[in-house]
């Protein structure tokens, strides 16, 4: 390390201690946000983001800015340890961030934490000492990432379906099943399935709400195109004797001759179902995000093309009842697969993490944004999917 360096990491090491100390006297002195003093525009945020009513929203608003200032003082607190190598940061931070900050609300509480108020502060001050060190290696970066897409991951996560939800998708894909034989291979063959699940869908709709039967066929297809674990996310187990015949129909069935993307494009569908368009969305970005990442088959823009496809058909299949049950009589004739996944000529795959960084800006980055504004134009032109 060169004497310019050193001086240069001691001197931010100097100001990040600084700061650590103000922010600790900070967590001391001011009162924690309380759900009836969180300021409305935060509470407004939470409630456009997640679509929550505004009591769970002041809940959500609440933790975050709670959060937010104990993995501040983890932060702080790692970039004081600029001259520490990282194999001993790490180490150090992750044992005396959540000891500084379990400190800290111990003088603020007038009592040490109970159980759960433990668990939040190690948590949260961990986050922020990892995010911290994060700046300084690529490494704790990549880290920071995983740690990220975790966070992104299980807040995707869905609630378990309804008995009556889960019934009539498994009768749905017993059908879909059982029409293995009738059904092409190649592309043809993932309009056939679709076609299939919405004839029946509408054919069970008659007495019966047709959001409900069209929500059972995109989760009977997020699980025989798409993956077995769609079941599980919805708190339900599938019949083992269905597996091979379950895995044998992905690798038939192919949209611009690839078989990946119509489980893409199933399994966002059935997350959209399960969890919200948003939430879809955000755990289709983590997986891109996590492919990008050493030993993945690397960032693909043509994955989100199906990602978002899928989104798109789920939110018009279920928006409302009406609408509902006109995209059942649609689907009695659906054309061809490009009408469900655009053409994915000219758009990049096979992204590292620093080129998406280096090259495209990040996922925040200019031609990023251009590529996503690409992706949503071939989206809006699918007369199928509007």
């Amino acid at each position: 390390m060169s004497e310019t360096v050193s001086i240069r990491k001691t001197r931010i090491s100097v100001v990040f201690g600084f700061l650590f100390l103000l922010w600790s006297m900070g967590l001391i002195f001011l009162v924690e946000p309380s759900p009836l003093k969180t300021p409305d525009s935060v509470v407004g945020a939470f409630q456009s983001l997640l679509r929550l009513t505004e009591p769970q929203a002041r809940v959500f608003a609440t933790i975050f800015l709670r959060s937010l200032g104990v993995g501040l003082l983890g932060f702080l607190f790692a970039g004081t340890l600029q001259t520490v190598p990282l194999k001993w940061a790490l180490p150090t931070v992750m044992v005396l961030a959540p000891l500084f900050a379990l400190g800290a609300k111990w003088i603020q509480y007038g009592y040490f934490p109970i159980h759960t108020q433990i668990v939040f502060i190690v948590v949260a001050a961990g986050v922020g000492g990892i995010f911290g060190l994060s700046l300084r290696h690529r490494g704790a970066a990549i880290v920071t990432t995983i740690c990220l897409i975790a966070a992104i991951l299980t807040w995707g996560m869905p609630k378990r379906v309804s008995d009556d939800l889960d019934a009539t998708a498994r009768a749905t894909g017993l059908h879909l099943l059982s029409q293995a034989d009738r059904i092409s291979t190649g592309d043809q063959a993932f309009t056939d399935l679709l076609r299939l699940a919405f004839a029946f869908a509408e054919d069970n709709s008659h007495g019966a709400s047709p959001i409900v039967t069209n929500q059972a066929a995109i989760l009977a297809l997020g699980v025989v195109l798409g993956e077995d674990k769609i079941a599980r996310l919805g708190g339900r187990e599938l019949d083992p004797k269905n597996a091979e015949q379950r895995e044998a129909m992905r690798r038939r069935v192919t949209a611009h001759s690839r078989s990946d993307l119509p489980r893409h494009f199933c399994v966002s569908a059935a997350l959209t179902v399960l969890s919200g368009e948003e939430r879809a969305l955000a755990v289709g970005i983590a997986k891109e995000v996590a492919d990008s990442l050493p030993d993945g088959s690397g960032f693909s823009f043509v994955d989100m093309i199906a990602n978002q496809s899928g989104i798109r058909f789920a939110v018009v299949a279920t928006q409302n009842s009406e609408s509902a049950r006109r995209f059942q009589l649609r689907m009695l004739n659906p054309s061809d697969h490009q009408q469900f996944i655009p053409d994915i000529a000219g758009i990049p795959e096979g992204i590292t993490a620093a080129e998406l960084e280096n090259d495209y800006g990040g996922l925040g980055g200019a031609k990023s944004r251009d590529i996503f504004a690409e992706i949503s134009r071939r989206i809006g032109e699918l007369e199928e999917l509007r």
